[in-house]
């Protein structure tokens, strides 16, 4: 018979290994996407799809993200999240969370410029607002989820999508 020592320590580390991302991605997930599960992503067909509200907006306009199952995929579940809009690799935008589901990262330098989940129950959709980062010409965001099913399941680049933003300076 084990101590309660024992019992303790391995009830702790059991715990502390099963909830360790259930309130979001680590800010060491930033740059590349990956979650720290010990396993690589799945190679294969992404269920789910990042969709914008609008493809184009000016620098300030604020635009809905939205992830949600692709067709034929309207049941699937998912667990956690992180999107992320970049320009030459480095992040961009700030985004806000509609409700306590998710929350704002800082990568790198910046400050609330990505976005993933605040608890590990199960969705079928997520969305979340960005608002476009200032810019001095028509500019290309690259934005790109990674979305997680369970533990051994997640995809990286799940879904990439562009949106345009052009200066608030410039006429509609």
């Amino acid at each position: 018979m084990y101590s309660p020592e024992v019992l303790f320590i391995f009830a702790v580390a059991v715990l502390a290994g099963v909830s360790a991302h259930e309130n979001g991605a680590p800010c060491d997930a930033c740059e590349h996407l990956i979650p720290d599960h010990g396993i690589p992503p799945q190679d294969c067909e992404c269920p789910w799809t990042l969709r914008f509200s609008k493809r184009r907006v000016k620098s300030g306009d604020c635009v809905n993200a939205t992830i949600r199952a692709k067709r034929g995929y309207e049941d699937t579940h998912f667990k956690g999240y992180v999107i992320k809009c970049t320009i030459d690799g480095a992040a961009v935008g700030t985004w806000e969370s509609y409700d306590c589901n998710s929350h704002v990262m800082n990568c790198g330098t910046g400050t609330g410029n990505a976005i993933t989940h605040s608890n590990p129950e199960d969705k079928t959709c997520v969305t979340a607002k960005i608002i476009a980062p200032e810019v001095c010409q028509d500019t290309l965001l690259e934005c790109t989820t990674t979305v997680v099913k369970s533990h051994d399941y997640y995809w990286v680049n799940c879904s990439k999508k562009y949106l345009r933003v052009i200066p608030s300076s410039s006429i509609s």
